[in-house]
């Protein structure tokens, strides 16, 4: 699958495979930053547009790990995983890379050094 670089509604570049998946992502953080229930619908809606988009990938196991529910790291760690193989397959910007980092650093027991790596 092809990508290229687009910029969401903050200005930031990402890297997506069409339209579609680039709107879904918008939607995805309006809802983030108004707290609202569909949130995790529209992130859905991201992957499904682009199975391979790395930092939605990132954005759900960071979310997972948010809720501090211990069943919930299993999934978070399978996010990392397909986070870091999306990454194989395109390039990504700087910050998609140190997003997957911020997952990676939580999962590892380091919360504090994830935030960091947020900043």
């Amino acid at each position: 699958m092809s990508y290229a670089l687009h910029h969401d509604l903050s200005g930031d570049r990402i890297t997506v495979a069409n339209d579609a998946a680039r709107l879904a992502w918008n939607d995805t953080l309006e809802a983030l930053l108004a707290h609202a229930a569909a949130t995790p619908d529209h992130l859905a809606r991201t992957l499904a547009a682009d199975p391979d988009f790395v930092l939605a990938h990132a954005a759900k196991g960071l979310m997972l790990l948010s809720l501090a529910r211990a069943e919930l790291a299993a999934p978070a760690r399978d996010c990392l995983a397909k986070a870091r193989a999306a990454a194989r397959l395109r390039l990504v910007t700087r910050r998609e890379a140190m997003v997957v980092e911020a997952l990676a650093l939580w999962l590892d027991g380091a919360p504090r050094r994830a935030a960091e790596r947020l900043e």
